[in-house]
C-alpha cells in the first residue's frame, strides 16, 4: 500500500486542494461508524465541500478503499526560553515567530582549517519565506539566497525584544532531497558553541519499527519534553501556507500518547530521539517540523546529515530520559 500512496500522492495533492495528508489505516470510518478494514486515509481540510472545478475525491486507489477524514496541518512556530540548549527558543531578528533548537552538530568539512559547529532547526524557522529554496530545489549554499545574511536570535523576537544574535544559517534545504526525494525542512546554524561532547551514532533505519512499539522523545520550546510513538516510515505531507503548496515526501510520522500533545506551535526544529528500550539512551531520528491534530511530521536525520555533511554530537547537559 505504501507504493500505491507513493504513485498517487503527487497527483492527489495537485488535483484536490483540500487534501493535506495520506496514510494507511486498519480501520474504515463510514457515517460515524467504524469497521476493521485495511484502507488508505485521505486527510482533508473539509471533506464535505467540493471546491469549484475539482473532481470528487477517489473512492479507491488501485483497488484499496479510501477513507476521507477531516484534519488540519500547519507549520509549528513560537514562544520562549533563556539559555541556548536543546529545545530553546530561536528565530529571525525582528520577526515575531519562533522555533526550537534541535540537534547540536559539527561540520565534517575542515575548509579554512576549522570544523564549524552549531545546531539544526527547521528551515522555515531560520530562513523565513522558503519559496525560493523550495522552487530552486537546491541547498542554500548553491542557491542565490546564500548571498544574503540569515542571522538567528536567541531567544526569539517573539519571546524577547533583546534581539540578541547568536549565529547565522550556513546551510539549509526545504523540499524533497536527492534521488529518493526525501522531505527535508532543516537548517544548520553556525554558533560559537564549544560545549559539545562525543559524537552520537545514528540508528539504522532498517532496525526501526513503525507499528507503535517504538517510543521517541523530543524537547521543544512550547511543549518541553514529550514522548510519542513511531508509526509511519514514508508519510507524504502537503502544507498550504498563504496560497502556496509545499509537498514533503517520505517523512517519519509520530503519534502522541494519550492526550498529551507531542508537538505544538513553537516546537518546529526540535530534535526527535529514539528511546532505547534496553538502557533508555537516546538516538537521533529526525527533526520535527509540522503537525496534524494527531500526527507529527519528522524529516529523517540521516538524510539531513548526509546533505549538510555534518555529524550529531552530545551536549554537556543531557536530556532526562525518565
Amino acid at each position: 500500500m505504501k507504493e500505491v500512496i507513493k504513485r498517487h500522492a503527487e497527483q492527489i495533492f495537485a488535483n484536490h486542494s483540500s487534501v493535506i495528508g495520506i496514510e494507511i489505516s486498519n480501520v474504515m470510518s463510514h457515517h460515524d461508524r467504524m469497521r476493521n478494514e485495511l484502507c488508505i486515509v485521505l486527510l482533508c481540510l473539509d471533506e464535505s465541500k467540493l471546491p469549484y472545478g475539482e473532481s470528487p475525491l477517489p473512492e479507491n486507489l488501485d483497488g484499496y478503499p479510501c477513507d476521507i477524514r477531516k484534519e488540519f496541518v500547519k507549520f509549528g512556530h513560537c514562544v520562549g526560553c533563556q539559555t541556548l540548549n536543546i529545545g530553546c527558543s530561536i528565530g529571525i531578528p525582528l520577526v515575531k515567530l519562533a522555533g526550537s533548537v534541535g540537534f547540536f552538530v559539527k561540520s565534517n568539512d575542515s575548509t579554512q582549517g576549522n570544523f564549524k559547529s552549531g545546531f539544526l532547526t527547521a528551515a522555515h524557522v531560520a530562513i523565513g519565506p522558503c519559496d525560493e529554496l523550495y522552487e530552486h530545489k537546491s541547498l542554500l549554499s548553491k542557491n542565490p539566497l546564500a548571498h544574503k545574511s540569515h542571522e538567528i536570535v536567541h531567544p526569539s523576537y517573539a519571546d524577547n525584544a533583546a534581539n540578541a544574535v547568536i549565529g547565522k544559517v550556513i546551510e539549509s534545504f526545504f523540499g524533497n532531497y536527492g534521488i529518493n526525494e526525501t522531505g527535508i525542512d532543516a537548517a544548520f546554524i553556525q554558533t560559537n558553541q564549544r560545549n559539545l561532547g562525543e559524537e552520537i551514532h545514528l540508528p539504522d533505519e532498517k532496525n526501526l519499527l513503525f507499528n507503535g512499539s517504538m517510543l521517541v522523545k523530543k524537547r521543544g520550546r512550547t511543549t518541553g519534553d514529550t514522548i510519542g510513538k513511531l508509526v509511519n516510515k514514508d508519510m507524504p505531507l502537503c502544507v498550504r501556507v498563504h496560497g502556496r503548496i509545499y509537498e514533503f515526501k517520505n517523512c517519519f510520522g509520530v503519534k502522541q500518547i494519550n492526550k498529551e500533545p507531542f508537538f505544538e506551535k513553537g516546537d518546529s526544529g526540535s530534535g526527535v530521539y529514539l528511546i532505547d528500550e534496553k538502557d533508555g539512551s537516546l538516538k537521533p531520528v529526525g527533526i520535527a517540523f509540522a503537525f496534524f491534530c494527531s500526527e507529527t511530521a519528522v524529516c529523517k536525520i540521516r538524510e539531513i546529515v548526509e546533505a549538510f555533511n555534518v555529524s550529531v554530537y552530545e551536549y554537556e547537559e543531557p536530556m532526562d530520559t525518565s
